[in-house]
C-alpha cells in the first residue's frame, strides 16, 4: 500500500466519519511511500456535499508539502542553533556601520534581557 499504515488509518476514518456527517478536520497531513521506498509528506484538503437524494460525496485534492515540512524543519533547526549559541550574536546593518539588533537571547548569562542590552550597547555608538 502506498499510504503508510497510520496515514490510511486516519484517511479511512475521516472518509467514514465524513459520510456520517459528522465534524472532520478538512485539511490534514498524510504520508505516502513511493515506489522507490521514499517518504513523501502530502496535505490532504477535502469537502464533502449531500446530493439530491442523499448520498454523499467528498472531493478531495492532494498537495506534495514535503519540502515545504523540510524547510520549516531547517528554519526551526537553525532557530535551535542561534538561540543555543554560547555566543552573543548581533545583526549588523549595512548602512549603519554597527550592530543594530540582538539576535540570540542567551545574553542574559551578563545579567540583561536582550532588549535592555541592546539600548545600553546600542545608545553609546556614534
Amino acid at each position: 500500500m502506498f499510504l503508510e499504515d497510520e496515514s490510511w488509518e486516519r484517511t479511512a476514518d475521516y472518509y467514514i466519519r465524513r459520510q456520517r456527517g459528522e465534524n472532520v478536520p478538512p485539511r490534514y497531513e498524510l504520508n505516502i511511500i513511493r515506489k522507490d521506498g521514499k517518504i513523501r509528506i502530502l496535505e490532504m484538503s477535502s469537502a464533502t456535499t449531500v446530493l439530491s437524494n442523499g448520498e454523499v460525496r467528498t472531493i478531495g485534492q492532494l498537495l506534495d508539502i514535503t519540502e515545504r515540512k523540510r524547510a520549516e524543519e531547517a528554519l526551526f533547526q537553525a532557530h535551535l542553533v542561534v538561540e543555543n549559541s554560547p555566543a552573543v550574536l548581533f545583526r549588523w546593518g549595512v548602512s549603519e556601520g554597527w550592530p543594530v539588533e540582538i539576535v540570540s537571547t542567551n545574553v542574559t548569562q551578563f545579567g540583561y534581557s536582550p532588549e535592555e542590552l541592546s539600548l545600553d550597547l546600542f545608545a553609546s555608538l556614534p
